[in-house]
């Protein structure tokens, strides 16, 4: 059995203003924080852990409307904190999902019990020979060293981390400060016959590619 979701993302679903009859109002514009941006990228994770399920996923409206773009009347627009991800899988998360075995500890969810405290998901690009992994810290205390065995892809390079966290869950992107909320490069620590160590900074996204090319 398929499985397709429609219109997904984070959702505040404020009540709503009935106005007088306008042409494109401006309605639902949530503006999104960096804790948005987190629980986005665990969704993102389950649905690519899903694939073999999950044929079709459809991001909810993309600009304005719940979106991971906003703009403004005049040209100016906004990455907001859930774009990065979105971009990231986008790009990146293709190929065959493969089957993470993720060994952590775990933590206590109110709604849903005992979670795992890294949640990670991972795809095999053959066409272009990389492996990249996606990887988020649930921890709201601790960096985690985060160790990767790819003695199954001989000649695995680093390619780049590129991480999204703060200091301020809350923080926003806005007209005034559109990069409070952004990416940046972490260094990786090491790579021997095959065994990556990677620190994942608390409450983080993550994005972790590799090469597999013999060449």
């Amino acid at each position: 059995m398929n499985i397709h979701f429609d219109e997904w993302n984070v959702w505040y679903q404020k009540k709503q203003t009935r106005f007088p009859w306008e042409v494109a109002p401006p309605i639902l514009e949530d503006i999104y924080s960096l804790v948005d941006a987190l629980v986005f990228g665990g969704m993102l994770c389950i649905l690519l852990n899903n694939a073999d399920r999950v044929k079709m996923a459809c991001l909810a409206q993309l600009v304005n409307v719940i979106p991971p773009i906003f703009t403004e009347k005049g040209g100016r627009i906004v990455k907001q904190a859930i774009f990065y991800p979105f971009q990231q899988v986008s790009n990146f998360g293709r190929g065959e999902a493969l089957k993470p075995i993720v060994k952590c500890s775990t933590f206590e969810s109110n709604l849903y019990g005992e979670a795992p405290i890294v949640q990670s998901a991972v795809t095999y690009d053959k066409e272009n020979e990389t492996v990249t992994v996606f990887a988020l810290n649930c921890d709201q205390q601790e960096d985690i060293q985060f160790t990767i065995d790819f003695r199954s892809f001989e000649n695995s390079i680093p390619i780049k981390h590129v991480v999204l966290d703060g200091p301020d869950l809350y923080a926003q992107n806005t007209f005034g400060e559109p990069d409070k909320v952004k990416t940046g490069n972490v260094k990786i620590e090491s790579n021997q016959g095959g065994i990556i160590d990677v620190i994942i900074p608390k409450l983080s996204w993550n994005m972790i590619r590799f090469s597999t090319s013999n060449k």
